[in-house]
């Protein structure tokens, strides 16, 4: 991931996932005035035509964890050079902030199914891997 390459494709991820969610968002709200409800805002949406179905959570779940293994062979599982220097510890890095972002992703998915998960950890777990 350290090269520009390597970035531009996770911006894409990202640009993509922010605009499903401006997309949603507006959907919703729009959608509740409409049938005067409440605007309730959401962590995660499915597809409109198969809502049941927690596609955003499984292409999220898929592609950090392959974004993770690929962090973890390029980096020869050793974060300190030959030489002693922390010049890979880049990699560990990059392995923690994906990691909060799976964990979200997990979470996410135990509240989809409605698992014991205590009520806004799927937010809480997001706050926590976009602060990070």
């Amino acid at each position: 991931m350290g090269a520009f390459w390597g970035h531009v494709d996770l911006g894409i991820f990202f640009m993509a996932l922010g605009l499903w969610w401006l997309y949603n968002i507006f959907r919703d709200y729009f959608m509740s005035g409409c049938d005067l409800n409440t605007f309730k805002s959401r962590i995660s949406y499915g597809l409109p035509c198969k809502p049941r179905i927690p596609i955003e959570i499984i292409l999220k779940l898929i592609f950090i964890g392959a974004i993770m293994l690929f962090e973890l062979g390029t980096s020869g599982m050793q974060f300190i050079s030959a030489d002693g220097n922390f010049k890979s510890i880049v990699y560990l890095q990059h392995l923690s902030m994906f990691g909060l972002f799976f964990i979200h992703a997990f979470v996410d998915l135990m509240e989809w199914i409605d698992a014991p998960v205590p009520r806004g950890s799927a937010a809480m777990t997001g706050a926590l891997a976009f602060g990070w």
